[in-house]
C-alpha cells in the first residue's frame, strides 16, 4: 500500500516523465516539418530535462517552506503546553 509521501513521489516522477516526453516529442516533430536530421530532438531533450528538473527545484523549494512551517507551528504549540504545565498559562 502506498504512503501519501511514496504517492506524492510517484506523482513527480510521472510528472518528470512526461515533461522530458514532451520535450522529445517536439524535437521529433520540429526535425520532421523542418527536414532536419536529429538536430531538434536534442534541443527538446535537453529543453525537457531542464523543464523537468526546475519541476524537482521547485518542488523541494515548496516542501520545504511546508516543512518549516510545520516544525514552527509544533515549536509553538510545544511551548505552550510546557508552559500550561507549569501552571504559567492564563485561566
Amino acid at each position: 500500500m502506498l504512503g501519501s509521501t511514496d504517492a506524492s513521489l510517484f506523482g513527480l516522477g510521472a510528472q518528470m516523465l512526461s515533461e522530458v516526453a514532451a520535450g522529445v516529442l517536439l524535437g521529433l516533430a520540429a526535425d520532421y516539418l523542418l527536414g532536419t536530421h536529429n538536430r531538434w530532438i536534442v534541443v527538446g531533450s535537453i529543453a525537457g530535462v531542464a523543464v523537468a528538473m526546475w519541476t524537482v527545484i521547485r518542488t523541494a523549494i515548496r516542501l520545504g517552506k511546508r516543512d518549516s512551517a510545520e516544525r514552527a507551528r509544533r515549536s509553538a504549540a510545544a511551548g505552550k503546553q510546557r508552559q500550561d504545565e507549569q501552571g504559567g498559562g492564563s485561566a
